[in-house]
């Protein structure tokens, strides 16, 4: 970036040097930087559970705040530090100006972490979250969107379409539910099935005296729980009727340990 700045400036007869070049990179990258990471984060809230119409139109306006933020970080810096400033005249064309020259690159820029952010969120396969270690479980991708059967709030079973199949799973045969992107990873045993879903969505449609929120990724069976494992390293797995595992984080454990040791209670009550 600063080697184009330096050649591009060079072209005009502006004399700017390699240490101002850097500095303007630097400065620049440090913003990105800073807002970046809440964009990712942001795309993926936006992408899983937004139509595609709002999806856009959110889109649409947060690039155009990351715009404006990267222009003001430059005119900011334009008049804050004199020796950087390489445009003269009121400070509404020199604004214009940056805006013209920077419209391009920060929309790139922004584009670009959207794009990564849904590439690792849509095509990642179940299994490889942050809190998900579980080892490679088979996977059915669904022809189309799923609906689940549903009955006074809760689903009864759900609605799978898969390489032309059409067949239905149990609320109660499932181990655990795995965020995947723009759908939900229903895990039964060693195979697990893909569902058009949010996770805020099949929770809703759970029984809440069975399942349970361990963390924003995933979700539990707690009546498929056999035992939990406590590793020297400290992690936590999570051991169900079928053989399957999970792995648990700390957050994960402390909301399960409580709803099995009530469950077990209530058994020998």
């Amino acid at each position: 970036m600063a080697l184009r700045s330096v050649s591009a400036h060079a072209l005009i007869g502006d004399n700017l040097t390699y240490t101002q070049a850097l500095t303007l990179a630097l400065a620049t990258c440090l913003l990105w930087a800073a807002l970046l990471p809440q964009i990712i984060q942001w795309s993926g809230h936006i992408s899983g559970g937004f139509p595609f119409l709002r999806s856009l139109a959110t889109h649409a306006g947060l690039a155009v705040g990351f715009v404006l933020v990267s222009v003001g970080w430059r005119f900011a810096l334009d008049v804050l530090v004199p020796s950087l400033r390489r445009v003269q005249g009121t400070p509404s064309t020199v604004f214009g100006i940056y805006l013209l020259t920077g419209l391009g690159r920060s929309l790139l820029v922004y584009l670009g972490a959207v794009g990564a952010a849904h590439a690792w969120s849509r095509y990642r396969a179940p299994g490889q979250g942050p809190e998900s270690d579980s080892g490679a479980l088979s996977q059915s991708r669904p022809a189309s969107a799923t609906i689940p059967d549903t009955s006074e709030g809760t689903a009864r079973r759900f609605l799978i379409k898969s390489n032309g199949r059409v067949f239905f799973v149990p609320p109660e045969e499932i181990d655990w539910i795995e965020a995947a992107g723009n759908y939900v990873s229903l895990h039964v045993g060693d195979k697990s099935y893909l569902l058009r879903e949010s996770m805020r969505g099949i929770e809703e449609q759970l029984d809440p005296a069975r399942f349970l929120r361990v963390h924003r990724s995933a979700i539990v069976h707690i009546n498929r729980v056999r035992e939990v494992q406590r590793f020297s390293s400290g992690r936590h797995q999570a051991i169900f009727v079928s053989g399957a595992s999970a792995n648990l984080g700390r957050s994960g454990i402390e909301r399960l340990k409580p709803a099995l040791e009530q469950l077990s209670h209530t058994a020998s009550g």
